[in-house]
């Protein structure tokens, strides 16, 4: 009997005949315990790890990068579903902690991890709309897990029960992760970022935390060791 994979990963490459190989190892070295399958476009490169079974080749041409995302995820077999940027790199556990956060909320429908960048920096990326802008929700720091409105796309995880009730956006592009969010919180559906869950991106996301985010989050640890 074939085994459901546990995700179903979607590669998104930022340029047709990008190096893939980096990021593909490290979500193939973080994977255990969990069973995966990677779709990646056809024309990137993959490096020893494109003879890997596990690893299916699709034509990306002329499709936009949430119409790609579309034909894969209709594609894919596994529990959950990710779209992942070929220049974030996951961390140990990962993909792990992000699967489990899943498996033990069964009402969150997208879930996306802990952004640093290349010097360490948490990254903003995890938003809420309260009014007609986006904003970085509020007591954000990136040491917490909780609930919000949206995530950036360069890393998610998403339950596929979710995705039975709605359309995905495809001809949307630049905005399709805030109308999956937006699509699946209507249906009665959480999305949630993952502290517990790392990765770290080679290119700039979303927008470091500010210098008022930094200092709230300095006050935080202090204020347990005064009172102590």
């Amino acid at each position: 009997m074939e085994i459901r994979p546990d995700l179903s990963i979607c590669l998104v490459a930022e340029a047709a005949a990008v190096d893939a190989a980096p990021c593909l190892q490290s979500l193939v070295a973080c994977a255990d315990p969990l069973a995966l399958e990677v779709f990646v476009p056809a024309t990137v490169t993959c490096g020893a790890l494109q003879s890997w079974p596990h690893l299916h080749e699709v034509e990306a041409e002329g499709l936009s990068t949430s119409a790609f995302i579309d034909t894969v995820w209709r594609r894919a077999r596994g529990r959950y579903l990710a779209c992942w940027q070929s220049s974030v790199m996951a961390a140990p556990g990962c993909l792990a902690a992000l699967v489990h956060f899943l498996d033990e909320h069964p009402d969150v429908a997208v879930v996306g991890p802990r952004f640093l960048d290349g010097q360490g920096a948490i990254q903003a990326t995890a938003f809420q709309r309260r009014l007609p802008w986006d904003s970085v929700v509020p007591g954000w720091d990136g040491l917490s897990s909780m609930e919000v409105d949206w995530l950036s796309g360069e890393a998610l995880v998403v339950n596929s029960l979710a995705l039975t009730d709605i359309e995905l956006p495809t001809n949307n592009p630049g905005v399709w992760e805030r109308r999956l969010c937006g699509r699946v919180r209507k249906q009665g559906w959480h999305n949630f970022f993952v502290h517990g869950a790392r990765a770290v991106s080679r290119a700039r996301l979303g927008r470091p935390l500010s210098v008022w985010h930094e200092l709230l989050d300095d006050l935080r640890r202090r204020l347990p060791a005064a009172r102590s």
